[in-house]
């Protein structure tokens, strides 16, 4: 199947979504058949493509990064660099040199504990915490993640998490990959009122040019959460690509600044990353959705 469907629809472009790297061997795995059946390319070649026409190759693959967890430079850097395989890591600069959690880690943490937010219109009954987090205005979700924080202070947890350095950045561009921007620390920002919106992505934009020596190219909408803002924010500020999380290929005639992604983990079994890879696992989880939504008219 993932032959017949490369054979029918070479020309696409596959841009894969991962975050961590829970586990390198299977990530590995998945970095081998990259290498074996597809192109592996850069973001700046996906600019080239769609700011200057330049050719991309058949069954080309742009590997990406979200979030800027540090072990995608301990461990992911030697098993890309082993292969020759690019890849762009959006990272939010907020949390770098830090030991802060990520906000949504912490919320799930603390979920899993049985520790809720003290107010009680802020207490969801149908819904994980961190899905509901993600549903109210950016006010009241910092105002339960600091409640939440409290907490499990107060009960002695400790809420200190591992994140990237300064030195750990240059190292990941020092060997060739890309830096690129996901936001100061990560809000949704459909959530975030229009100044909140500007400020996170342009913060954000000066901070990694400092840390790399270059403004970013691209932008990732945290939680594949797009805005009309965001999207005008990151034009004035010259990027050349978006990217989503829309779980399909994308093609030349995909807007630029909102680029669908397809969502992976790096320890998904070979099978299920060969499907993905090849837009088969899109497909069906596109059809699947219109049968739900629509009764499959």
């Amino acid at each position: 199947m993932e032959r017949m469907v490369n054979l029918v629809a070479p020309g696409y472009l596959r841009i894969l979504a991962y975050h961590g790297i829970p586990d390198p061997a299977a990530f590995a795995a998945q970095l081998d058949h990259l290498r074996d059946r597809y192109n592996a390319v850069s973001g700046a070649d996906v600019a080239n493509a769609f700011t200057r026409g330049s050719a991309l190759p058949k069954r080309a693959a742009w590997v990406t990064f979200d979030d800027g967890r540090p072990e995608v430079v301990t461990h992911g850097l030697p098993l890309l660099a082993a292969r020759s395989i690019p890849a762009t890591m959006f990272v939010c600069p907020g949390v770098i040199d830090t030991s802060d959690a990520f906000w949504w880690d912490l919320v799930e943490r603390a979920d899993t504990m049985g520790y809720r937010p003290r107010d009680p219109e802020c207490t969801p009954t149908d819904i994980s915490l961190v899905a509901w987090c993600k549903a109210v205005p950016d006010d009241t979700r910092r105002a339960v993640v600091s409640d939440l924080r409290a907490q499990l202070r107060a009960a002695g947890v400790d809420t200190a998490s591992v994140q990237l350095t300064t030195g750990q950045l240059r190292q990941w561009v020092d060997a060739g990959m890309e830096l690129a921007n996901h936001t100061w620390d990560h809000p949704c920002l459909d959530r975030c009122p229009e100044p909140v919106q500007r400020e996170q992505i342009a913060t954000a934009h000066d901070a990694i040019a400092d840390a790399c020596g270059r403004p970013p190219a691209a932008f990732a909408y945290p939680n594949g959460n797009v805005t009309d803002v965001a999207r005008e924010c990151i034009r004035g500020l010259g990027y050349a690509l978006g990217v989503d999380f829309a779980h399909r290929r994308c093609s030349r005639r995909s807007d630029r600044l909102v680029l669908p992604r397809l969502r992976v983990d790096t320890n998904a079994p070979i099978e299920r990353f060969r499907a993905i890879a090849s837009g088969t696992h899109s497909a069906l989880f596109s059809l699947r959705e219109n049968v739900r939504t629509h009764g499959g008219r």
